[in-house]
């Protein structure tokens, strides 16, 4: 695995948030109402704005933009524009990261979904409820904050804050134990349109490297 793929497959994570339904209950909290909000998309594209921040000093260390689409239930499409030039494909249980400029694509183990930061949002609720904490925090005008913390000591980030404007997903914050924030801004979002099969497709030449990462 390329060094640069491995930078950027933390991230991609992310994308695994739209996938599943949650079976909500119905005396769950205001703070599991507001995660519903997300759910209740089918489709979404969206621009994104990433930063990498050091937690202590809040000095950013990296950034980089790029678009994402994705169709319920296994269809998304995560792409960096800038700095780097790579996209993350999820089709079923096939993911693939194609990197433009090494000319190299990637078929990734399904395997992969089972150690994102931010796989919460995949399970039904009643999984979720075992393993996680929420709380709902102070709305500020038209924006809502929900905190996600593990119940599991062990994991790699301290918590989640993800942020919703008018109902609608606008940032999210991952807290890593290793002192780093992963900042993901969203914008000119929409959602329930309609998306092609086409639309997550990759333009790939037939020169292309393919490499395998279990």
């Amino acid at each position: 695995m390329t060094h640069r793929t491995k930078l950027v497959i933390l991230v991609f994570g992310l994308a695994l948030i739209f996938y599943n339904n949650l079976a909500m209950c119905s005396d769950q909290k205001k703070s599991d109402s507001i995660l519903a909000d997300l759910f209740s998309m089918r489709t979404m594209s969206a621009n994104f704005s990433q930063v990498v921040l050091d937690a202590k000093a809040m000095q950013e260390i990296a950034s980089s933009t790029g678009t994402v689409l994705f169709r319920k239930p296994n269809l998304i499409k995560w792409s960096y524009n800038k700095p780097i030039n790579q996209v993350f494909l999820k089709k079923g249980n096939s993911f693939y990261v194609y990197d433009r400029d090494l000319m190299q694509l990637s078929e990734i183990s399904s395997t992969f979904k089972e150690h994102t930061p931010i796989d919460f949002l995949i399970k039904d609720y009643q999984t979720f409820k075992a393993f996680y904490n929420v709380d709902n925090l102070n709305s500020v005008g038209n924006l809502s904050f929900v905190k996600i913390s593990p119940l599991i000591r062990k994991s790699d980030y301290e918590k989640i804050i993800v942020t919703f404007k008018n109902s609608v997903i606008n940032k999210i914050e991952i807290f890593y134990r290793i002192g780093r924030i992963i900042e993901i801004k969203f914008n000119m979002v929409q959602i329930n349109s309609k998306l092609k099969d086409s639309d997550f497709e990759l333009d790939i030449p037939p020169s292309v490297e393919v490499e395998k990462i279990n």
